[in-house]
């Protein structure tokens, strides 16, 4: 191994040395935040695009009886950045932690739909959210059509067991309120998903689930 071959890679290992270092940092600063009882600090942590997801989520996984203000934090956080379950894949260990900051569902069994691509049901790999509104799913999956197989609703009767949460969402903007947030921000984006309907939902406890519908890949869709 030549020296100039030896030095690129002591300085990838130094680099990833510093980024791990970096990462339990950021971890640790949002569980003190929890022990402090700093709730703003908790959020801004949650919703920073450095947290590192899948370490942070299998501490959060371990955590008991969380203060329910955290709670309400973590699900604002989830409403407003909608990518949290995008930043790992490791879905027990997702399922885990949001038993831990939502409320339990206790509720009765949902009939609950889906919009997805045609290779989420052919591989049973389902994702979290699913609606109680078929619209809603026909919706998302309309959007997805153009996925190479094109996009299925999905349907199930999803037990109690399955379901991790009911998401509520804050009431919404009124109209003198968005011109008044508008007159001193220009430029806010008002992102507001009431009509959604959305249940959380770990695939792991579900039983039969069908294809409701089908949207096939448009003709000339690249």
């Amino acid at each position: 191994m030549s020296n100039e071959t030896a030095d690129t890679l002591k300085q990838i290992r130094d680099q990833e040395r510093h980024q791990c270092k970096l990462d339990r940092q950021r971890v640790t600063w949002l569980l003190k935040a929890i022990q402090n009882g700093e709730v703003e600090s908790f959020y801004h942590n949650l919703t920073a695009d450095t947290m590192p997801w899948d370490m942070a989520l299998r501490q959060i996984a371990k955590l008991q009886d969380v203060p329910v203000e955290f709670q309400k934090a973590f699900q604002s956080a989830w409403i407003a950045t909608k990518c949290i379950p995008l930043k790992t894949r490791n879905h027990s260990i997702l399922c885990a932690a949001l038993r831990t900051m939502f409320p339990l569902y206790t509720g009765p069994a949902v009939r609950l739909f889906r919009g997805a691509g045609f290779n989420e049901f052919r591989r049973r790999q389902y994702s979290l959210s699913w609606t109680d509104d078929r619209a809603t799913a026909e919706r998302f999956a309309r959007d997805y059509s153009g996925l190479l197989h094109g996009s299925v609703v999905l349907e199930t009767v999803a037990p109690a067991a399955a379901i991790i949460a009911k998401i509520e969402y804050p009431e919404p903007w009124t109209n003198s309120e968005r011109e008044e947030i508008l007159r001193e921000h220009p430029n806010t984006r008002f992102d507001e998903y009431h009509d959604e309907r959305e249940f959380l939902v770990d695939r792991r406890e579900l039983g039969t689930v069908t294809v409701a519908q089908q949207f096939h890949r448009p003709a000339g869709a690249t």
